[in-house]
């Protein structure tokens, strides 16, 4: 399963920010984000919505799930 969130992050280094504790938590191939789009898209590979937003929220950052 794959959950979709619309984020406040803006660049490689935002990503790098929470790069850590998404990977330690999810896995290196559980999420990615794509930069290409605006705003710019994070990809999990689980349903814990929850505990996403938390993650992006301790840094700073936003994330909104998008309905499928």
């Amino acid at each position: 399963m794959e959950i979709r969130f619309k984020t406040s992050l803006k660049c490689q280094g935002c990503v790098d920010q929470v790069a850590e504790e998404l990977t330690s938590t999810f896995g290196v191939e559980g999420w990615k984000v794509d930069l290409n789009t605006n705003p710019k898209i994070l990809i999990v590979k689980d349903n814990k919505e929850e505990l996403v937003i938390d993650i992006l929220q301790k840094k700073g950052y936003t994330a909104e799930r998008i309905s499928e």
